[in-house]
């Protein structure tokens, strides 16, 4: 949730136990940095210590993990499901995707793109790990579901190449299995570039 924060910590590794507590007195939170706040970064540094507060266990409990999303408290896959279809447009095909003639990765890639899920470097930095925020293909823009998939300067020479092929302006294919094919391979081509340094031209995508 605060990768900016993360990277200037002064224990990367500390545990709550670490951070938490105080002897003498009530227990109150010690994280300490390496360096001191820019002043950009002040909203964020609020907003860290505006939450840690707020949930701050002053009992001597052992700490435990709960699902709070339903009554039981515990983790399902069904639940889980549940939310992301609840997040997702309701008149997207869904069934289309998983009845379509494709490897089941393509699939799940193609249901998770359409939750907007993949791991780009926008989620991924929502889930607190320190990337760049850039696009693989096009080296510029941060890199969103969006973004990789329909506006990238890379992916939109592909998507007009083959628009051209088919004598179509500008249109999506009619088969939601031809335009998961496509998401597919630019899915693809990012991540050769991103973890084996390769690019393919644009004539060989």
């Amino acid at each position: 949730m605060f990768p900016t924060l993360y990277s200037i910590a002064a224990n990367m590794e500390a545990s709550v136990a670490d951070v938490w507590g105080s002897p003498h007195g009530p227990p109150q939170w010690n994280v300490l940095f390496n360096r001191d706040f820019h002043d950009w970064e002040l909203p964020t540094v609020l907003d860290f210590f505006s939450l840690i507060y707020a949930t701050g266990n002053t009992t001597a409990q052992e700490d435990k993990l709960q699902w709070r999303i339903n009554g039981s408290k515990k983790y399902t896959v069904r639940a889980y499901y549940k939310i992301l279809i609840s997040q997702a447009d309701a008149h997207f095909p869904w069934k289309s995707i998983w009845s379509s003639r494709v490897p089941s990765k393509v699939a799940f890639f193609v249901w998770t793109s359409a939750l907007g899920k993949i791991l780009t470097t926008d989620n991924l930095r929502k889930r607190g790990c320190v990337v760049m925020n850039w696009c693989y293909l096009c080296k510029k823009d941060g890199e969103s579901v969006d973004h990789l998939l329909l506006h990238c300067e890379v992916t939109k020479v592909l998507w007009d190449e083959i628009f051209r092929r088919v004598d179509v302006a500008w249109a999506m294919p009619l088969r939601v299995v031809d335009l998961l094919c496509i998401m597919w391979y630019i899915w693809s081509e990012r991540n050769e570039r991103c973890f084996e340094d390769r690019e393919l031209t644009m004539v060989e995508l």
